[in-house]
């Protein structure tokens, strides 16, 4: 599932619920929840990360994170603090991938974990595809997000 889709869905968690001891783990959770639904990736062929479909998908995503992310703290919504928090817990695990993106970019061999391998287990259709699934996710979670971002 792409950033913008975690760190939404982790906003959400934070806005309502308000307590971060069990906020912040859910974000987490949510993070893993999210991977396990059809989305976009191409399994079948390890060296797509070196697309320039990927690479596109991806600046859009950092970009649409990043925005949402400066309007949860610029709007100060009811909760906005714990709700960021959240957004940003929700997308961390992703970021064990950024060492085989750069590996992956030098034409270096791409490094398997444990972490990594269970990731990839869960994400059972992770398909060039799946960007469909992620755009509708996107605009149903934006949409739910910003009536807390405006209305709470």
């Amino acid at each position: 599932m792409t950033a913008i889709n975690h760190a939404i869905t982790g906003s959400i968690i934070g806005f309502v619920v308000i307590n971060p001891f069990f906020a912040i783990p859910l974000a987490l959770v949510s993070h893993f929840v999210l991977d396990t639904l059809p989305h976009f990736g191409n399994k079948k062929n390890p060296n797509w990360i070196k697309s320039k479909w990927f690479k596109r998908v991806l600046a859009i995503d950092i970009t649409l994170t990043t925005i949402y992310g400066l309007s949860i703290l610029l709007l100060h919504p009811s909760n906005y603090l714990i709700a960021f928090i959240c957004a940003v817990v929700a997308t961390l695990p992703d970021l064990i991938y950024l060492r085989n993106f750069i590996r992956a970019n030098r034409n270096k061999h791409i490094k398997m974990n444990d972490f990594i391998k269970y990731s990839t287990l869960i994400q059972w259709s992770e398909k060039p595809i799946g960007i469909v699934v992620e755009i509708i996710y996107f605009v149903f979670s934006l949409l739910v997000a910003t009536i807390f971002l405006h209305l709470v």
